[in-house]
């Protein structure tokens, strides 16, 4: 008798989208700086605004070239959906994890621009799931779905930068 086994699901913090993630550390972030203000002084000077906007463009145009490779190229942006194409061109010739560097910059660079230092720190909590959950999940499913081709890609390409 031939039963194929069920893939399993994909954890919890897979299924929520990333910018969810993102988005809900840098509010958690603002309400900590409403109940206990932290804005350092640096945060406040020319170079920080410039930084700021430098890290949100640069953020923001990275993952609207990223994300228009793999919707033009019809493979999924969702991490708990299946992958159809492996992507190895455009910036994911420099990163495997383009889309999450960019919005990492992204939201750097909002915290600059707002001056708050509190959303700046808790950006380590959408990083820590998604390298100890999201991309493990992600890579062992392109690994599963893409095989040899995909452990070249690995050698040649970083996982982050």
């Amino acid at each position: 008798m031939n039963r194929t086994v069920p893939k399993p699901r994909p954890p919890l913090l897979v299924l929520i989208p990333p910018p969810v993630l993102f988005v809900t550390c840098f509010a958690a972030g603002l309400v900590l700086d409403h109940l206990l203000p932290w804005s350092p002084g640096w945060m406040h000077g020319a170079a920080a605004r410039w930084v700021g906007w430098l890290l949100l463009g640069g953020g923001g145009g990275l993952a609207f070239v990223s994300i228009g490779l793999l919707h033009a190229r019809r493979t999924t942006v969702v991490p708990a959906r299946q992958p159809v194409r492996l992507l190895t061109d455009g910036p994911f010739a420099l990163s495997r994890n383009p889309i999450y560097i960019a919005v990492s910059g992204a939201y750097c660079g909002f915290a600059l621009l707002a001056a708050r230092a509190w959303p700046l720190l808790l950006l380590l909590g959408p990083l820590a799931v998604l390298r100890a959950i999201v991309v493990p999940f992600e890579e062992r499913r392109l690994r599963e779905t893409f095989g040899d081709d995909y452990a070249a890609y690995c050698r040649r390409v970083r996982r982050w930068i």
